[in-house]
């Protein structure tokens, strides 16, 4: 795809400027690509040789006629245990904040229940009635209809999950719940070796 972007380019170029580049200039070019090219190569295959072997953390949240307000779950699918794994705070439409509590450690194949407090939000503690109403809660509209309006229209939230391996290595997954009235659906976006900057404190 590079190299692809990159003939399109210089042919772009040749065509306005009516000459064609020297030798020296594809020569460099050329050698230009390579080196990017194999950089892409070798981070993808670092990526995936960091993740292999390495706890495997998902996010559940899956509401339905049967579940109508359902648990939010953090499980482990293997690759040994996840040690304080914790969900970054989650804000709504309205403003209102959930703040995660941290869990030490999730053993593989286990799947506990993630719970939080809320700040701004005054419908009670958290349980997974409150949480349901705290993700479908919107900002007030300039009248009623649209108040309501907001708070039945569907909304997608990013949730971002960090945690640690045994060797103390931190990771980082990413999802997205999307929910309305009548169900939710977790999707899974991303995971990825994320190292801990020196300097900085862990929570």
């Amino acid at each position: 795809m590079t190299g692809g972007v990159a003939a399109y380019a210089v042919a772009a170029y040749e065509h306005i400027a009516g000459h064609s580049l020297s030798a020296f200039v594809w020569v460099t070019l050329g050698a230009a690509l390579f080196m990017v090219g194999a950089f892409l190569a070798w981070n993808e295959q670092f990526t995936k040789a960091m993740l292999a072997g390495n706890p495997e953390v998902l996010i559940e949240y899956e509401k339905s006629a049967k579940h109508i307000t359902p648990p939010l779950f953090v499980k482990n699918l293997g690759g040994g245990n996840a040690y304080r794994v914790k969900i970054r705070d989650i804000m709504n439409d309205a403003g209102a904040v959930a703040v995660f509590n941290e869990i030490s450690h999730v053993e593989e194949r286990q799947t506990p229940q993630a719970t939080a407090k809320f700040e701004k939000f005054n419908e009670g503690p958290f349980f997974t009635w409150t949480f349901e109403a705290f993700l479908m809660d919107a900002r007030q509209g300039a009248n009623v209809p649209e108040t309501i309006s907001n708070t039945i229209a569907p909304k997608t939230f990013r949730v971002i999950v960090d945690y640690f391996n045994i060797t103390d290595m931190r990771f980082t997954a990413e999802f997205e719940i999307t929910c309305s009235l009548e169900e939710s659906h977790t999707v899974f976006v991303r995971r990825y070796f994320n190292p801990v900057k020196r300097g900085l404190k862990r929570w």
